[in-house]
């Protein structure tokens, strides 16, 4: 598996696979990339339209969500801010108040997904 460009059935079979256990980097790396993808911006100037709109809003919680494999891998990610807040977690925090400063609606669910997390 390419931990920077995994396929959602990866993440579905890492997210399937950590139930009742603590997760490891390898496991998270995979389940940030496919959730907060690394872009790689070009120099040029032309890319600066494709650069903003790559900073646009990713809802984790709510009907915008593109899909459950999606918010699965936003509530499991929870981990990092759980366990840590450095390196790799900062990244996912970052998109964390970004999508809940940026979405009611998001911000409203992540309350319900607060409890899911804590039942896992």
């Amino acid at each position: 598996m390419n931990p920077d460009q995994p396929t959602p059935e990866q993440v579905e079979a890492i997210l399937a696979g950590a139930v009742a256990k603590h997760p490891t980097d390898s496991e998270l790396l995979p389940v940030l990339n496919f959730l907060l993808p690394v872009v790689d911006v070009p120099l040029s100037t032309s890319a600066s339209s494709s650069y903003s709109t790559s900073k646009s809003i990713v809802h984790f919680y709510c009907s915008k969500c593109p899909s459950a494999i999606h918010r699965e891998s936003a509530t499991y990610l929870l981990y990092l801010f759980a366990f840590q807040r450095a390196g790799t977690a900062s990244r996912f925090i970052q998109g964390l108040e970004k999508t809940l400063n940026g979405c009611v609606n998001c911000a409203r669910s992540f309350g319900g997904i607060k409890g899911k997390f804590g039942s896992k």
